[in-house]
């Protein structure tokens, strides 16, 4: 993100019965699989939980953080009914061993600004831990026979997140950088003389009489047609590109892009998939893996607003920011910037209505 503050990612539990956690070792195992990826050292990770279970949880990059960005993050977590959550660092193991040897702990004193953020925007500060090298230790708790100066080993055992996430299929990307790169451009981009095809070919439509509502509607059929065929393949496993291994030919992906180029045609099968009537999140990713400059910012919010729907704010801001980057007029992916920046819940936010 080129802005001036640090990326927020937020991921609300998609369960209606969220995972409990039983110690702080067991939340540090969880983190990767309720982000979706293992954090980078410089990451903060919050945690939000409401009785014990986890029920929302963010990231946030540590350099040249906000404290207006945290406050959003709290104001999320007290939005998804948190009554505590705990604050996780992660850093460098010489820098953790350092601060422990100094008695001082790097980012000590955005720990007491969290404590007194927390009191004014969200949940109570339950723990805040310092991660690093398969260690942690804790910055609220100075007593050495439970948090010894060298720190303590996170078990390596498995626990309920993990559990669930194994028998799901779902394993966590290495890092951020990972996950971005299920959207990066992969090498069959159609050209421009596609895509000036297809745009003449829509122009023609779109003037003859009547055309343009029957534009619409055919742009809309295929469209559903093409996230039916990929939604039917995915289940083999995507590709290394991350797209399903069924690939729509060139031609096909020019007209789909320059169909999307028409609001009317975006909007309807926004509103389909927002209200579950299209499953189109493999056909939104290739398309925005394929498509060259601005025709890739209408798959990308579709494929954001899909992935923010689903929770995972990570990949949903990754494709926002992607869009906006591509096209900074697109408004769409501009409101789906404010809607993450602010952490309203997709859980409960009513499903889209014309």
């Amino acid at each position: 993100m080129t802005s001036t503050h640090s990326t927020s990612d937020t991921t609300t539990g998609g369960s209606a019965t969220p995972t409990r956690v039983g110690s702080p070792g067991e939340l540090i195992r969880a983190v990767p699989y309720l982000l979706g990826f293992h954090p980078d050292p410089g990451s903060l990770v919050l945690v939000g939980l409401r009785a014990g279970r986890v029920i929302v949880s963010a990231r946030v990059d540590l350099p040249d953080l906000a404290p207006a960005t945290v406050g959003q993050v709290l104001v999320a977590l007290r939005r998804g009914e948190a009554d505590s959550y705990l604050g996780i660092v992660y850093t460098t193991p010489d820098a953790a061993t350092t601060g422990a040897a100094t008695g001082s702990l790097p980012h000590a004193d955005l720990i007491t600004a969290l404590a007194a953020l927390a009191g004014e925007h969200g949940p109570a500060l339950a723990d805040a831990l310092l991660v690093a090298g398969g260690r942690f230790w804790s910055y609220l708790c100075d007593d050495p026979a439970c948090c010894p100066p060298q720190g303590r080993l996170v078990d390596p055992s498995t626990g309920a997140v993990e559990a669930q996430a194994v028998w799901a299929g779902i394993a966590p990307l290495p890092d951020r950088a990972a996950l971005a790169a299920t959207l990066d451009p992969v090498p069959a981009q159609v050209g421009p003389g596609l895509l000036a095809a297809a745009e003449r070919d829509a122009t023609d439509a779109r003037t003859s009489t009547g055309g343009s509502a029957r534009f619409a509607r055919a742009a809309v059929r295929a469209l559903y047609a093409a996230a039916r065929t990929l939604a039917a393949t995915a289940d083999a496993g995507p590709s290394d590109a991350g797209l399903s291994d069924e690939v729509l030919s060139d031609e096909v992906v020019a007209r789909l892009g320059v169909a999307l180029e028409v609001i009317g045609v975006r909007d309807a099968v926004w509103l389909a998939q927002d209200a579950g009537r299209l499953d189109g999140d493999q056909l939104w990713r290739q398309l925005a893996q394929r498509l060259p400059g601005e025709y890739a910012a209408a798959p990308l919010f579709l494929a954001g607003w899909t992935a923010w729907r689903a929770g995972d704010g990570a990949l949903a801001n990754i494709a926002a920011e992607r869009a906006v980057t591509v096209d900074p007029a697109y408004s769409a992916a501009q409101l789906l910037q404010t809607v993450l920046q602010e952490g309203i819940d997709p859980r409960r936010t009513p499903r889209l209505h014309r």
